[in-house]
């Protein structure tokens, strides 16, 4: 659904993700699963913490398993995205 990356920072129990992407598909998404999934580590204590994505109307829901799921219409645009949550996850070393 898109061609960039996204910033992953953990600190503490707290979780931040930011980026800067160009989707690369429109159309509407409604709890379609990401090819993509938050590694260990990173994953949120409680199910659904979003990840709101600027200018476009879509946002991303991540559960505790770490799956990603697309909600809304990305509209193959440019957008910012950003989000946080806490974690209970082991840290890895």
């Amino acid at each position: 659904c898109s061609s960039d990356n996204v910033n992953l920072t953990r600190i503490g129990n707290a979780v931040f993700v930011n980026g800067n992407v160009k989707f690369t598909q429109g159309g509407q998404y409604n709890y379609a699963r990401a090819s993509e999934a938050i590694p260990s580590g990173f994953k949120p204590s409680c199910n659904q913490a979003s990840v709101i994505c600027g200018n476009v109307n879509f946002s991303l829901l991540v559960g505790k398993d770490g799956e990603v799921s697309l909600l809304g219409d990305p509209e193959s645009a440019y957008s910012t995205i950003t989000g946080s949550w806490a974690t209970d996850d082991p840290q890895s070393i």
